[in-house]
């Protein structure tokens, strides 16, 4: 399993962005933190 860390703080533009670049991912095992 490979984990993500999205440390975004008053960094609300970027989150959607951010997401949407994790789901896109073709590697298996991916939690998001």
């Amino acid at each position: 399993m490979f984990s993500i860390i999205i440390p975004l703080y008053n960094k609300a533009p970027y989150i959607e962005k951010a997401l949407r670049s994790v789901q896109a991912q073709t590697f298996f095992g991916l939690g998001l933190v």
